[in-house]
């Protein structure tokens, strides 16, 4: 009896031991579960933004219609934000071409992974990739390939010509739960990286350059070298002048007139051939345009080839406007830098922004600041004495010749008799006195002369007379 009870505790301790770790591996189960669980979200923010002189896609012409895209690289700028609710962080994001959402992504081209591992994920990035990824990304139904091989088929293949594309992407990032640093490792998912939790979208655009057909002869004449069919560019400049109209030809708003706007691009080259060039423009700072010309260098003499580019621009209010040219083609093609200039319009009076051309320098209202001044040369008046006066027939009182109050019985017996003044001429020696150079002064002496002899009169006795 006493062995069966001991075989009957022995049996219930098991049991409760192997519920116990049963309870244990449940608990530890549920925990990582708990771990493993996603954050919540205050924000996610996916904003991307097109870089025109690094999205430009080149597709080439065999002289019937387009056929290839040339290799190179496209990109853009984005923001990219996951800010999470404690106690979440980011564990991993990524970027994608095309629009694909969580872990569907993973049939698309990625092109940015990384790791934060941490709170809040706020960062910039430049992103840059072949256009390879490019073409073989789809958006929809149709592959971006055929998009951009369309797009330059529209138009004979003898008309180079260039147009906008606009491209899908998406940003997608996991994120975790845990309170403590230390557990943020490991990863939830080990291997590649097909998308999260949190999945945002965009767009970007790109300038597809439809380049013209090759020329096999220059100016109709065949090459003598074969081994040099490629025309190359050693040179690109850019010349922005305004000209004058008749005053009725351009109006503006309340009658202003504005001089048009002549754009020369002109290449140099090592050789006569074909060139394919583009011309960026922007206008008062607003959005950056492009139009893309295949330009035709022809032999100017003493070995140059060349070609210019001649564009006419038509403003009605005073606005600022830059250019930048550049070849295409080649990986270090030359180009030019920005070139600004304004346009000013008779009657309105807005502050240019730019002092690049020289039509922009307006001369200052009212007399110029620093006149020359020339000196003026004073003449002095004449000298004059004043006359003396003379008075026949009376006497100067006062200076004026008055008669004597009594006259001769003859002065009375004729009537025609009267006082007259009369002034004398000047006398010019005086003035020539005064112009002479004095002489220092000196002290002279009068040689004595004889003494006055005294009178002596006779003597006089009293009472003689």
């Amino acid at each position: 009896m006493t062995q069966i009870v001991y075989s009957t505790r022995r049996q219930r301790a098991r049991a409760l031991l192997a519920g116990a770790m049963t309870a244990l591996v449940a608990a530890c189960s549920l925990g990582t579960l708990a771990h493993a669980e996603d954050a919540r979200i205050k924000e996610a923010v996916f904003d991307a933004q097109s870089t025109f002189f690094a999205a430009i896609v080149t597709v080439a012409n065999d002289g019937e219609k387009w056929t290839h895209v040339l290799p190179g690289s496209v990109g853009f700028d984005a923001r990219l934000k996951v800010d999470t609710r404690w106690p979440g962080y980011v564990e991993r994001v990524g970027v994608w071409l095309g629009d694909c959402n969580g872990t569907g992504c993973g049939s698309n081209r990625r092109i940015l992974y990384e790791e934060p591992l941490q709170r809040d994920y706020d960062v910039n990035r430049s992103l840059s990739f072949p256009v390879e990824k490019l073409l073989e990304t789809r958006s929809g139904a149709t592959s971006y390939r055929d998009l951009i091989m369309n797009g330059c088929n529209v138009r004979p293949a003898t008309e180079a010509h260039s147009f906008k594309l606009t491209i899908d992407a998406t940003f997608s990032a996991n994120t975790r739960k845990a309170t403590d640093e230390d557990n943020f490792h490991p990863l939830e998912v080990n291997g590649g990286f097909n998308g999260g939790d949190v999945t945002r979208h965009d767009t970007f655009d790109i300038s597809v350059d439809c380049l013209g057909p090759p020329r096999q002869t220059a100016d109709r004449n065949p090459d003598p070298d074969p081994h040099r069919t490629k025309v190359t560019a050693t040179g690109i400049d850019l010349f922005l002048t305004t000209f004058a109209i008749p005053a009725s030809s351009q109006r503006g708003p309340s009658g202003t007139q504005c001089k048009p706007l002549k754009v020369t691009t002109r290449v140099a080259t090592d050789k006569a051939g074909p060139v394919s060039v583009k011309l960026w423009r922007q206008i008062n700072g607003g959005a950056i345009s492009g139009e893309a010309r295949q330009m035709q260098a022809s032999a100017l003499g003493g070995g140059k080839f060349g070609d210019d580019w001649n564009q006419v621009e038509h403003f009605t209010q005073t606005t600022t406007v830059q250019y930048k040219a550049e070849v295409l083609g080649g990986t270090f093609g030359p180009s030019t830098k920005w070139k600004s200039i304004t346009i000013h319009c008779n009657g309105d009076f807005a502050p240019p922004q730019s002092n690049a051309n020289p039509d922009n320098r307006n001369p200052p209202s009212g007399k110029p600041q620093n006149e020359a001044r020339v000196p003026t040369i004073v003449t002095p008046p004449p000298r004059v004495t004043p006359p003396r006066l003379v008075c026949i027939g009376g006497k100067v009182t006062a200076g004026a010749c008055a008669c004597p109050g009594r006259l001769t019985p003859v002065q009375r017996a004729s009537a025609s008799f009267q006082c007259v003044k009369v002034a004398q001429l000047p006398d010019r020696r005086i003035d020539a006195q005064a112009s002479m150079p004095r002489r220092p002064w000196v002290r002279t002496q009068t040689a004595p002369g004889p003494r006055p002899q005294p009178m002596h009169r006779p003597f006089m006795r009293p009472g003689h007379r």
